[in-house]
């Protein structure tokens, strides 16, 4: 794309229409999570277990339950996994609103979201017999891993609140934090991704061609295959 007319003056044009298509994807791309479900809106409702504050809709209380049903195991066993366990009790919102079969954590303000749409395949392993459970592991797994107090940011954080440590995410590479997670949910569980034929082959079939991605390509995401090399490089 040619930004300079002749003369060395800015051509306007084309940032103006990228400007334009940005916008109508934005418009047109509605989160799906304010998409999926047209059911009327009642408000939210709360409970705690010893280490885990589960935030969900009411008519969505058959899943908090299951969901507290293994919560506090599985925090003590990965706490004890990475080393460090987290002050507070962790955020855990439910909704299904959305189409998509999956979870996600953020670190500002530490949390874990879960989608209730269970997944169509067996997305996160062979033999997951409870895909909440597995999907919880791994964002779980995300959380305290990544609100250890460690480092500048650790330090920070005596000052000026937990979120702080958020910073050390983005001085992590990605197959570091979701090798932590896909390692923990094919072994503390039944099933994930690491019991996956397919997940094991996107490592497999490149060894095999001797076609294997580099150390340096690990470190990231790619638009050709494997998609989920970070995944992958991170489990191995």
């Amino acid at each position: 794309m040619n930004l300079l007319k002749s003369g060395g003056q800015v051509n306007w044009r084309p940032i103006f229409f990228l400007l334009i298509t940005v916008c109508f994807s934005w418009l047109i791309g509605v989160p799906q999570v304010l998409m999926a479900d047209d059911q009327a809106y009642s408000g939210w409702q709360s409970f705690q277990t010893e280490y885990t504050q589960i935030i969900f809709e009411p008519h969505n209380i058959a899943y908090a339950e299951d969901l507290a049903g293994f919560a506090d195991g599985l925090f003590e066993e990965v706490s004890e996994m990475v080393g460090w366990k987290p002050e507070k009790r962790v955020p855990v919102v439910l909704t299904d609103r959305t189409a998509l079969a999956n979870g996600f954590y953020r670190p500002l303000p530490h949390s874990i979201t879960l989608f209730l749409t269970s997944p169509g395949d067996r997305f996160l392993g062979a033999r997951s017999q409870n895909w909440l459970q597995s999907l919880y592991v791994h964002e779980l797994v995300h959380y305290i891993h990544l609100t250890e107090r460690l480092g500048l940011p650790g330090l920070a954080s005596y000052v000026f609140g937990p979120d702080a440590v958020a910073a050390n995410t983005a001085l992590m590479p990605v197959w570091w934090i979701e090798g932590l997670a896909v390692w923990a949910e094919s072994n503390l569980l039944a099933g994930g991704r690491g019991d996956s034929p397919v997940f094991n082959s996107l490592w497999q079939a490149p060894l095999m061609e001797g076609k294997m991605w580099s150390r340096k390509q690990m470190r990231y995401q790619s638009a050709y295959n494997p998609l989920g090399r970070v995944y992958v490089s991170g489990y191995l």
